[in-house]
């Protein structure tokens, strides 16, 4: 409810209006067909669907892209390229790492101050071996990120943004 409260506001105030995540990929037509405050959907990973409907002017050439046309038809862009882990580097300097550490620090207060999430691969090593189960929809093959590429985001994190305590999700 809140996302939704927050995508209203947001049209209201003249804003595109694109979600992403686990409930645009399974409910994607329903979303558009009851939301028309809502004005694509990515489906599906979207890192790099995301950054390909900042940059491009066609809509056409979004993959993993649902989305209202400007006669109101809703239209479904094939599935494309998916990013990993290791092909993407998070830039944590446009975050209020300040707010996010105090607020992680009232929910453990007995862990560091300056807590990382990472991951170290994608996917579920259970649902590999036994099949999806009934508690989670990941359907990402399973991978694990390059050691290197991993302890070099470790490090980067640290130097640069002063993490000192580093949980592996």
């Amino acid at each position: 409810p809140n996302v939704l409260e927050i995508a209203k506001k947001a049209k209201e105030k003249g804003s595109q209006v694109i979600l992403g995540g686990l409930h645009a990929t399974f409910f994607k037509e329903l979303i558009l067909q009851n939301r028309p405050f809502i004005d694509a959907l990515i489906y599906g990973k979207g890192e790099y669907a995301f950054w390909k409907y900042l940059t491009s002017k066609n809509k056409d050439e979004v993959p993993n892209l649902i989305w209202r046309d400007e006669n109101n038809q809703i239209r479904k862009n094939s599935f494309g390229l998916e990013l990993t882990l290791d092909k993407t580097e998070l830039d944590y300097s446009l975050l209020p790492l300040t707010r996010y550490q105090e607020n992680h620090k009232k929910i453990y207060p007995n862990m560091p101050d300056k807590s990382l999430s990472i991951l170290t691969h994608e996917g579920c090593a259970k649902r590999e071996k036994f099949g999806p189960c009934s508690f989670c929809s990941i359907k990402s093959k399973l991978y694990f990120r390059d050691v290197k590429i991993f302890w070099q985001e470790v490090d980067r994190a640290v130097q640069k943004y002063g993490f000192n305590m580093i949980k592996d999700w």
